[in-house]
C-alpha cells in the first residue's frame, strides 16, 4: 500500500504546474576497457633500449553523464542548458568526477547563442573522424596523432552558431583577465606579490554537408594570446601567440566510410621559442581561457607539448562486414618542429591502427583493436648532458633515436 501511495505522489508531482512544460533529459555512456601499453625508448647505442609495459584499465572517455533541457519561450524562441561530467568505472579516479561542458543559451530557427564551458571550435570540427576515438587507441591525446586541441574545453566561452541549407558554422570568443596574489612561503601567511595575466582566444568552424552524395567537408581556425606580467618563474614573462588550422572531410558509400583530417598548429612568443612551455603553463592553465588539459600541440611520452610547431595528416576508414560489424583502420603522420626551442629540430612520427566494432544493440557495442606508432628525433635534438635546456636524458643525437609504442585494447560501451 505504501508503495502505491509513493508512486502516486511522484506521478502527481511530475504533473504539477511548472513541471509539465519542462523538458529535461539525462543521457550519457558507460565504458569498460582492458588495454596494454608497450613503449620502447631508444636513448643511444650504449644505453640500448628502455622499455615500459603495462596492462590494466584503459580509456574511460566514454564514461560521462549529461543533464540537458529546453523550455519553449514562445515566438520560436527556446532556452536550453547542458551540464556534463565524466567519471571512471574501474577506479575512484582523481578527481572522481571531471567537468565537461556546462553552458546555457537561447536558440531560434537556424541559430543559437550560448555561454559557459564547452568544446573549443577546433575540437568540434571533424569530431569523430578518427574511427578509434573514445578508446586507448585514439589518435588524439598521448598517442600524438592529433593535436591536444582535440581534447580541449574552453572556459568563459561565448558561442554563436547558425545553420542554413547544408552549411553550419560556429564562432567562439573568450577573454580572461586574471589577477591573483601569492602568499609568502615563510609560514607567516602574509600576502606576497600580485600578478595579472591577460589571455584571449577566438575560433571559428564551418562545415558543408551533402547528405544525398554522402559527403561533408569543413574548416576551423583558432587563435589565442597570453600576456602575463612577471610570474613566479621569469620564463613566463613573455607574450605568446598560438594559432591552429584544421581541414577535414568525410565520404560514405557502398558500405565504406573514408575520412581525413589535416592540422597545422604554430606557437610563438615575443622573445624566444625556448619558453614554449608557457603554452602549457599559461594558455592551457587556470590563468588562461583553457583548462589544464588544453595544450595545443600533440603529445607523446616525451612531452612534445613544448614544440613551436605541429602538423599531422590522418586518414580513417570503416568497412561494414555486416549490419552490425565493421572493420576500422587509421594511418597518421604527425610532425613536431623546434622541440623545446632547438632550432631546425624535428620529431617525425607515423602510426597505424586496425580494429573491429560490433553493435550488440542500438545502445551497446564491443570493440577490439591494435595500434603501433614510431617517433624519430632529428640530429638537432641533443642529449641533455650536452644541452641542459632540454632537461631530458632520454633524447640523443644518434640516428633513429626516438620511441615506439604498441597498444591493444578491448572494451564495451553502453549509451543511455
Amino acid at each position: 500500500m505504501n508503495k502505491k501511495l509513493l508512486t502516486a505522489a511522484i506521478a502527481a508531482s511530475l504533473m504539477a504546474p511548472g513541471m509539465a512544460s519542462s523538458d529535461v533529459v539525462i543521457s550519457g555512456g558507460i565504458q569498460a576497457e582492458l588495454a596494454s601499453f608497450d613503449k620502447t625508448l631508444v636513448a643511444n647505442d650504449a644505453a640500448g633500449k628502455d622499455s615500459h609495459k603495462s596492462t590494466g584499465s584503459g580509456s574511460s572517455s566514454g564514461n560521462n553523464y549529461a543533464i540537458s533541457g529546453e523550455e519553449n519561450l514562445g515566438g520560436g524562441l527556446r532556452a536550453f542548458f547542458r551540464i556534463q561530467n565524466s567519471f571512471k568505472t574501474t577506479s575512484a579516479g582523481d578527481p572522481p568526477v571531471t567537468a565537461y561542458g556546462r553552458y546555457i543559451g537561447l536558440k531560434g530557427a537556424g541559430w543559437d547563442v550560448r555561454y559557459g564551458r564547452m568544446n573549443v571550435a577546433h575540437k568540434v570540427a571533424g569530431a569523430g573522424y578518427d574511427p578509434f576515438r573514445g578508446t586507448s587507441l585514439e589518435a588524439r591525446g598521448d598517442n600524438g596523432g592529433l593535436s591536444r586541441l582535440n581534447n580541449s574545453f574552453g572556459n568563459e566561452v561565448f558561442q554563436f552558431g547558425f545553420r542554413t541549407g547544408g552549411v553550419s558554422a560556429i564562432f567562439q570568443t573568450t577573454l580572461t583577465d586574471d589577477e591573483f596574489t601569492t602568499v609568502k612561503s615563510d609560514g607567516t601567511g602574509e600576502k606576497g606579490n600580485t600578478y595579472r595575466t591577460d589571455a584571449g582566444a577566438w575560433g571559428a568552424a564551418a562545415k558543408y554537408t551533402d547528405k544525398r552524395a554522402g559527403w561533408e567537408a569543413g574548416i576551423s581556425y583558432m587563435d589565442a594570446t597570453y600576456s602575463p606580467t612577471p610570474d613566479m618563474t621569469p620564463s613566463n614573462d613573455v607574450d605568446v601567440d598560438a594559432n591552429a588550422l584544421k581541414l577535414h572531410g568525410k565520404w560514405s558509400g557502398y558500405g565504406v566510410t573514408l575520412s581525413f583530417v589535416h592540422e597545422d598548429v604554430e606557437v610563438s612568443d615575443s622573445e624566444s621559442s625556448a619558453t614554449l612551455s608557457t603554452v602549457g603553463q599559461g594558455i592551457a592553465s587556470g590563468h588562461g581561457p583553457f583548462d589544464s588539459g588544453g595544450e595545443w600541440v600533440g603529445r607523446i611520452a616525451l612531452d612534445e607539448t613544448q614544440a613551436a610547431g605541429y602538423s599531422t595528416f590522418l586518414v580513417g576508414v570503416k568497412y561494414a562486414l555486416s549490419g552490425n560489424t565493421e572493420l576500422i583502420g587509421r594511418y597518421a603522420v604527425p610532425e613536431w618542429t623546434e622541440y623545446r626551442g632547438v632550432e631546425d629540430s624535428t620529431i617525425e612520427g607515423s602510426q597505424w591502427a586496425i580494429g573491429v566494432n560490433h553493435k550488440m544493440s542500438k545502445r551497446t557495442h564491443v570493440y577490439a583493436g591494435f595500434m603501433s606508432a614510431e617517433y624519430e628525433h632529428s640530429d638537432e635534438i641533443t642529449n641533455s648532458k650536452d644541452n641542459p635546456s632540454l632537461a631530458d636524458p632520454t633524447v640523443d643525437t644518434d640516428d633513429n633515436a626516438g620511441e615506439s609504442i604498441d597498444r591493444w585494447a578491448v572494451g564495451v560501451v553502453h549509451k543511455f
